[in-house]
């Protein structure tokens, strides 16, 4: 019966266990002593394979999966959703330094720390009356 449906969703080139190609991951924004904290789900990726930049206030997380190298062509699949992909994620954040920007990965979630700008401390100008 397994085969009858893997055969079906072939045919139609649909996948019955996903809701479609999914080219996002789920993600928290917390604020914890004035910084905000982005927790990014994203397991089973090597640090090395996560890209985070910051521009024109955009925060960008990318990353790909690499496709497995060797693949019997004897294997029929019931399920098949580990293949080559890529994940982006990106979210506005407004007057945050671009220098203080931190992250870390660990058991698959990364955190991202941004800190807000610190507000320019501007000198005492005197106004000389003509």
């Amino acid at each position: 019966m397994f085969e009858l449906l893997y055969d079906l969703a072939n045919q139609m080139n649909c996948n019955l266990f996903n809701e479609g190609d999914k080219k996002s991951f789920p993600i928290n924004v917390t604020v914890e002593d004035g910084n905000y904290h982005v927790y990014a789900a994203i397991p089973g990726v090597n640090k090395e394979d996560i890209k985070i930049d910051f521009e024109n206030s955009l925060l960008t997380i990318k990353t790909e999966c690499k496709k497995e190298e060797k693949e019997e062509n004897t294997k029929k699949y019931l399920v098949k959703e580990r293949s080559e992909c890529a994940y982006e994620r990106s979210i506005r954040f407004e007057d945050f330094d671009e220098e203080s920007i931190s992250a870390k990965y660990e058991n698959g979630i990364l955190e991202v720390i941004l800190c807000p700008k610190k507000p320019e401390v501007k000198e005492k100008k005197k106004i000389v009356i003509e």
